[in-house]
C-alpha cells in the first residue's frame, strides 16, 4: 500500500517520542531502561513467514495500536521537568496522550471493518470430517467424576471476549480527519503557540546516551593489528571518527606495481578507439 498522511504524521509522533526520550527526563531514569525502551519501540519487532513481512515493535504496538498510553512493558512512560516536580502535568504528558488517542483509532476502526469484512465473506465448503473412534473418557472408565473430590463446580464465564470492538463515533471522526494535516496541526497550535499550555522553561537535559556512545575504543597496537604487508605503510589512528585519514593514491599505485591515473586519465576500459 502506498503511503498515507496518516501514515506520515504517525511517524512524525513516533520522531516526537523518540527526541523526548533522549533529550526529557522521563520515568526511565536509567541508560539501560532508556536503550531498552529505544529498542522495543523502533526496533523490537518480530517476523511473520506467512506474511513474509514484520510485525510491530512491542512497544510502539502497546502504546498505539493496543491501547493508547506510551508504554514500557507494564509501566507507563511519563515525562518531567529535570528536578522532577513537574510530571503528571507537564504538557508533553498531555500532547502525546492526545497524539496516541487520535492515530489509536486508526487501528480500532481498521480491525473492526477487517472482521466484517472477514465475517460476511462466504465460507469455503467443506466436507464434514470422518468420525475417528476416540478412547474412553474417565467417566466410561469407571473414574470418580472431580465432584467427588472438589464438590459442585462453580460458576464461570464461558464466552469469550470480542476480538474487536465497535469503533466509536469519535474515534471514526479522528479516523477521517487523519486524512488530511488539519486536525494534526490544530492540536499542535494548541499546545505550543495558544497560549493554553505552560511550558517549563529549561525542561531539556543533556542526552543520557551521549558518554556511552561516544566513548573511543582502545587503539590496536601493530602487534594486535596483525603482521603487515611488506612495503606498506599503515594508516594512522583517526582520533576522531569523522576524520579518517585516507591513504594517498598515487602512493598506493606505486607500491603495487601500477601508476596513478586522475580524473583527466580514464580508466583503459573507458577509452573509445
Amino acid at each position: 500500500m502506498p503511503t498515507s498522511i496518516a501514515d506520515e504524521l504517525e511517524s512524525f509522533l513516533h520522531v516526537l517520542v523518540y527526541g523526548c526520550i533522549r533529550r526529557v527526563r522521563s520515568s526511565l531514569e536509567s541508560i539501560e531502561e532508556i536503550q531498552e525502551f529505544i529498542h522495543a519501540y523502533f526496533a523490537g519487532g518480530s517476523y511473520d513467514p506467512k506474511y513474509k513481512q514484520a510485525s510491530c515493535p512491542v512497544a510502539k504496538r502497546d502504546s498505539v495500536v493496543v491501547g493508547q498510553t506510551l508504554t514500557f512493558t507494564t509501566r507507563p512512560v511519563v515525562f518531567s521537568t529535570p528536578d522532577g516536580k513537574i510530571a503528571q502535568d507537564h504538557p508533553l504528558n498531555k500532547l502525546i496522550a492526545k497524539l496516541l488517542a487520535v492515530f489509536h483509532s486508526r487501528y480500532v476502526v481498521d480491525t473492526w471493518e477487517s472482521a466484517q469484512k472477514k465475517s460476511s465473506s462466504p465460507e469455503l465448503q467443506q466436507s464434514p470430517p470422518t468420525p475417528k473412534t476416540k478412547p474412553p473418557t474417565i467417566w466410561e472408565t469407571g473414574l470418580e467424576g472431580p465432584e467427588a473430590t472438589f464438590g459442585e463446580a462453580p460458576d464461570c464465564e464461558t464466552e469469550t471476549a470480542p476480538q474487536s470492538i465497535e469503533p466509536t463515533p469519535e474515534q471514526r471522526k479522528n479516523m477521517a480527519a487523519l486524512q488530511s494535516h488539519s486536525l494534526i496541526a490544530h492540536i499542535l497550535h494548541s499546545y505550543f503557540s495558544s497560549g493554553d499550555y505552560k511550558w517549563p522553561e529549561d525542561d531539556v537535559v543533556p542526552d543520557p546516551q551521549a558518554e556511552s556512545s561516544t566513548k573511543k575504543p582502545p587503539r590496536r597496537t601493530s602487534a594486535a593489528a596483525g603482521t603487515l604487508k611488506h612495503g606498506v605503510v599503515p594508516v594512522p589512528q583517526a582520533d576522531d571518527p569523522e576524520d579518517v585519514p585516507m591513504p594517498d593514491a598515487e602512493e598506493n599505485d606505486k607500491l603495487e606495481g601500477g601508476s596513478a591515473r586522475t580524473f583527466s586519465q580514464p580508466h583503459p576500459s573507458l577509452r573509445t578507439s
